[in-house]
């Protein structure tokens, strides 16, 4: 058996919620590019509408380093929505 492949979804310059990923995945980090001092946050949820449920709101300034998760179940699917357009971050994820 093979490595899995792990997916980098680079967030767009917006505060919309954006969908990365409907379905089952895991979610091993996230990693800023630019900081301020406002937050990502990610949702387990298949629908950018801020209905899912919150599993992570990370301060981009304290991430600078990235964060890693380790491999976070999401069950419905995976959004990301920033509070400054500015916090431009990585997500790297893996569908199951």
């Amino acid at each position: 058996m093979g490595a899995e492949v792990k997916n980098s979804y680079r967030t767009p310059g917006d505060t919309n919620e954006h969908v990365i990923h409907v379905g089952r995945c895991l979610v091993w980090g996230v990693f800023p590019e630019n900081t301020t001092n406002d937050i990502i946050t990610l949702r387990d949820g298949a629908v950018a509408d801020g209905s899912g449920t919150t599993m992570s709101v990370s301060a981009a300034a304290l991430t600078q380093e990235g964060k890693e998760f380790g491999g976070v179940f999401f069950g419905a699917g995976l959004t990301v929505q920033l509070a400054n357009a500015l916090d431009l971050s990585e997500i790297v994820w893996e569908a199951l």
